[in-house]
């Protein structure tokens, strides 16, 4: 049976008040938006308070040349006609490429194993070990589609979102961890934390596939 990695994109938001990552925290660098400080400025940031992976939804050649010698993993999202400019990139830590960010499901989820494969086969011509090759999911794959089998799988996960969409029924505390203890029951399950309680339907769909073993992972 394959063994699929689940990884979750856990998004920070840069008004929360950070304190040195004490866990393995992985956090995702957004570039649209303005007033947004500088890609050297944002490593020195990473660096400052310990985070040891970061996400680009692109390559990026500003930040890409802001992460050399950083040591800081990087998840890449890419496209095949970057990919040459990428393997020159020596210096920087390259972890994973993702083939399409949330076209699963959709028109365009039918390439998305197949584009998965031929990155793998060009990553490998450039002789670039140790980079992962995935795609990234939103939560509403689950019911209309399964994970490419024996690939990792990345997925969105946005805990904070599902709050103003139904506060009656879900606190603050619940999206953000910060519960005294569990909260929600489901049978012999509990959960403490909307996070889990959204990750761990994707666990019981894939198990439901035959994929078993399946571990848990980070970008």
């Amino acid at each position: 049976m394959a063994l699929v990695n689940v990884i979750l994109m856990l998004f920070v938001h840069h008004h929360v008040t950070i304190t040195e990552a004490r866990l393995d925290v992985r956090v995702c660098c957004g570039m649209i938006g303005d007033n947004l400080p500088s890609p050297a400025a944002v490593v020195q940031l990473y660096r400052r308070y310990k985070i040891g992976k970061m996400r680009l939804f692109d390559p990026n050649a500003a930040a890409l040349a802001a992460l050399r010698g950083s040591g800081i993993g990087v998840t890449l999202g890419t496209k095949n006609q970057d990919l040459q400019s990428i393997a020159s990139s020596s210096d920087v830590k390259i972890t994973y490429l993702t083939a399409g960010n949330e076209v699963v499901p959709g028109d365009l989820a039918q390439y998305v194993l197949l584009a998965m494969w031929n990155l793998q086969s060009v990553v490998n011509s450039y002789g670039c070990t140790g980079v992962g090759i995935t795609t990234v999911v939103a939560t509403s794959t689950l019911g209309t589609s399964y994970p490419p089998n024996g690939l990792p799988l990345m997925i969105n996960v946005f805990p904070y979102f599902v709050c103003p969409s139904d506060p009656a029924n879900m606190s603050l505390d619940y999206a953000q961890f910060t519960t005294a203890g569990l909260v929600v029951w489901d049978g012999s399950l509990s959960y403490s934390n909307l996070l889990e309680a959204v990750v761990d339907p994707f666990y019981w769909a894939m198990e439901k596939e035959g994929v078993t073993g399946v571990g848990f992972g980070g970008f």
